[in-house]
């Protein structure tokens, strides 16, 4: 695997963790947090 594929591959698991917090909070948001 190239270098950059592996940045690449880093910055996709980064997102979708991301997106799960912001997921996650909307949740206890919307529960009452």
């Amino acid at each position: 695997m190239k270098p950059q594929e592996s940045i690449n591959n880093y910055n996709q698991e980064l997102r979708d963790m991301q997106s799960e917090l912001e997921t996650l909070t909307l949740q206890d948001v919307h529960a009452g947090g």
